[in-house]
């Protein structure tokens, strides 16, 4: 029923109810489809630069880049020490303690992207028959048994997976994040908020943090989060449209200019619980208060 209510409906359900609420952008990322037909859509003509700077034109400072990097392991970690204390304690006792493991599939993930960047991964994954249609990934080499760690279980996969998205594959966030800080282009972080309409909103503003942590994936993200009032849910009701976006028709964002300023994936919160977020990327929403009356 929640996907039926609309703005209005959604807003009356969490007003009095939800003290704050998060709106997300990309961090001045330029994603490319990689859809062959979609690479000269006109959302990618729109945005000439995003062939040269993938990641985005604009510089991250490094404390920001520290935090988003620290925020992104510590969520991991706890999510892989969850994947070790459901091993056997036979499987245990094949293993070093965590730590050791953690820390050597990093330092591996690392040492695996400084030779990805170099090249020397292509041919050797050709010769063991590693390719892959996303690029040079170490979980592929893992399940190839090519890795430091060629242990069948769930863990040692997951943390193959899971730190070789944050330091070692194609994309992964840590060159992401030494790309950004590479930049010269210096821009506020409350950029977006300083052009109408979202200049309303400004005054409203708890914070804003860059992050890769957020409902909904899709690479470093600034979180704005704003104090749920008249004022602000006001604000919604007339510009945060639910529905696709004209020219690339997957993202829920508000209106106006919206490629360049767009602020999507709503989230309500009370103190720190979540009671609704969105994931416009993945065009689904989802609701922590009780259940509808029938």
């Amino acid at each position: 029923m929640i996907d039926g209510l609309g703005i209005n409906g959604v807003l009356d359900r969490y007003f009095g109810k939800a003290d704050t609420f998060v709106l997300v952008s990309s961090f001045y990322r330029s994603h490319i489809p990689c859809v062959p037909e979609l690479q000269d859509s006109a959302y990618v003509v729109r945005e000439p630069y995003r062939r040269k700077y993938p990641e985005g034109r604009v510089k991250l400072q490094k404390l920001d880049a520290d935090n988003a990097l620290a925020e992104m392991e510590e969520s991991e970690k706890k999510y892989l020490i969850e994947k070790y204390k459901e091993l056997s304690d036979e499987q245990k006792a094949e293993l070093p303690p965590f730590d050791t493991v953690f820390e050597e599939i990093k330092a591996e993930c690392m040492a695996f992207n400084e030779k990805r960047k170099r090249g020397d991964l292509v041919a050797l994954g050709k010769e063991y028959g590693i390719e892959t249609d996303w690029g040079i990934s170490i979980l592929s080499w893992y399940e190839n048994g090519k890795v430091n760690y060629p242990i069948d279980n769930d863990f040692i996969g997951c943390c193959y997976g899971w730190l070789g998205n944050i330091y070692a594959n194609d994309d992964n966030d840590y060159e992401v994040l030494q790309t950004l800080m590479n930049n010269t282009i210096v821009r506020p972080l409350d950029y977006e908020l300083r052009k109408p309409p979202f200049n309303e909103l400004l005054p409203h503003l708890i914070y804003i943090t860059p992050t890769f942590k957020e409902h909904c994936h899709g690479g470093l993200k600034k979180k704005f989060r704003f104090r749920f009032n008249e004022v602000t849910r006001a604000w919604l009701a007339e510009h945060y449209k639910f529905g696709p976006v004209p020219d690339h028709d997957f993202l829920f964002l508000a209106e106006n200019d919206c490629c360049s300023y767009g602020l999507e994936n709503l989230t309500f919160f009370d103190g720190d619980k979540v009671l609704f977020y969105q994931c416009s990327h993945e065009r689904e929403q989802y609701d922590y208060l009780e259940r509808f009356d029938d």
